[in-house]
């Protein structure tokens, strides 16, 4: 009855506006006119094609037979008449979606002016998953894990999914499939043949159906870059022996591992017969490992003798792994100082000579004759001198000690014979002078550190020393000994 009431009216309106006389003002409607009671559904978050979003009005204030006004929706640029008095579904274009206002409007009955009457709804329309879906930054070939954010309604169902190479035209699919929804993600593949270092693109189409939003669909894609290749490594030792006796020769090795691309890093020691000795691991980025390894077992003893493999193992985000190894040798041995004496003949130890025009430097065998003024007897020419040189053992720490070069011989007329012996240190000053009389027999040089008069102790040792005479002395030297101690490893 009010509803007919109120279209007559507005009827009359218009026939007043035809025949030239004033039609109220929307201002003064609203000014006179009492507001409507709005009912409004709780809910606020829906999906419009599932849910009927109704509104209740009640004008019933106001008189139909004075009141000439309609109720209007509106909402981004959309409108739609209400009932005046009753239920109304709101029909929201089939492109609405998202967060809007509902404004309830008073206009006038030819539609020219409206006014808010300050009732008004927010709601948010869901017609399509709000889907986010993120991987690692890097992937790896394989089962591989991909999570999701989404709203306004869990996933349901299966996750359909196309891994694509979009860095070529046409694009090439390289895997796809459907995975089972699973707490708030779903796994994928990337396939072994993928090429590394490419930035792919996963497609991904969810569905959602629940009892709240209906029927929802959404779709997201990601580029996670692949990664079929394992982590790049750089791996050393400091040596490739260990002594483990602790006499600071050799006790341990030094090793050095650096990879930037390892999440998860092992160094372990792998024995002649397979047996494995963790030496050390980290899990989580790491830039560089540098344990060393003292052939220890782990248990308080130290490993047998025998050739071992220094293994590193590195594991990338993704699962994938790369290995580097380097044998070291394992000995018990460890370094002992050792006396050692050897005679040489006189000749096999001569380096260099010097012989005066007045003098002889004479060969009997394997014995030297040094004789001065043979031939004349001007003090110039009268030298004769041989400087001599051996080599000597070598020590793998480059230590010595109480080195003594013996001469043996005896002046060829001993009541005014001499000869004169000599050393050269380890910078090459000569010294540590010793004349020896004509009487045969051994005749010692100077006992001298070894670090002093072994030259080259590192590499190759050696020692030099000088033997000469002047001013018409003449000598027969049958043979020089070297005596020296060292560290050895035995």
């Amino acid at each position: 009855m009010r509803t007919h009431a109120r279209t007559t009216v507005r009827l009359l309106v218009l026939l007043l506006a035809v025949a030239g006389l004033t039609v109220p003002a929307a201002s003064a409607l609203a000014d006179d006119l009492a507001p409507p009671v709005v009912t409004w559904l709780e809910v606020t978050s829906f999906n419009p094609d599932h849910t009927p979003y109704v509104v209740t009005v009640d004008d019933s204030a106001n008189d139909p037979t004075t009141d000439t006004s309609t109720l209007v929706a509106a909402w981004t640029g959309h409108t739609q008449v209400l009932a005046d008095q009753g239920e109304t579904t709101i029909a929201f274009d089939p492109a609405d979606e998202g967060t809007l206002d509902i404004v309830v409007e008073r206009c006038s009955a030819d539609g020219t002016a409206c006014v808010d009457t300050g009732l008004r709804r927010t709601v948010t329309l869901h017609r399509h998953l709000d889907l986010t879906v993120l991987t690692q930054p890097q992937v790896g070939p394989g089962t591989q894990r991909a999570w999701w954010y989404v709203s306004p309604a869990d996933l349901t169902g299966e996750v359909s999914w196309t891994l694509v190479d979009r860095t070529v035209d046409p694009a090439v699919v390289l895997s796809s499939g459907v995975s089972p929804v699973d707490g708030d993600g779903f796994d994928f593949d990337v396939p072994d043949s993928a090429p590394d270092g490419l930035q792919a693109t996963l497609e991904v189409h969810a569905v959602s159906d629940t009892s709240a939003y209906g029927h929802l669909e959404g779709e997201d894609t990601t580029e996670p870059v692949l990664d079929t290749v394992g982590p790049a490594l750089s791996f050393h030792a400091t040596g490739s022996v260990v002594y483990w006796p602790k006499d600071r020769y050799l006790d341990s090795v030094g090793v050095n591992l650096r990879s930037r691309e390892a999440y998860e890093t092992w160094i372990d020691v792998v024995g002649p017969d397979g047996a494995v000795y963790p030496l050390d691991h980290y899990k989580g980025y790491l830039l560089a490992m540098r344990p060393r390894f003292a052939a220890e077992d782990g248990a308080g003893g130290h490993l047998p003798n025998g050739t071992y493999t220094l293994r590193a193992t590195v594991k990338d985000a993704q699962g994938l792994f790369n290995t580097a190894t380097i044998p070291v040798r394992v000995s018990d041995k460890k370094l002992t100082w050792v006396s050692w004496t050897h005679t040489y003949k006189a000749v096999d130890t001569v380096s260099k000579k010097y012989v005066g025009a007045c003098s002889t430097l004479a060969e009997h065998g394997g014995s030297l004759g040094y004789y001065s003024q043979t031939k004349c007897e001007r003090p110039k020419d009268s030298t004769v001198l041989t400087t001599n040189g051996v080599w000597v053992p070598s020590s793998p720490g480059g230590d010595y000690d109480d080195v003594q070069v013996t001469l043996t011989g005896g002046g060829a007329h001993p009541g005014s014979a001499y000869i004169v012996m000599l050393y050269e240190d380890y910078y090459g000053n000569w010294g540590y002078r010793r004349q020896f009389s004509g009487k045969y027999g051994d005749h010692p040089g100077a006992l001298v550190h070894g670090h002093t008069l072994i030259r080259d102790r590192q590499e190759k040792p050696y020692v030099f020393w000088e033997t000469g005479l002047t001013e018409g002395s003449r000598y027969d030297v049958d043979r020089f000994t070297v005596a020296l101690k060292y560290r050895a490893l035995r």
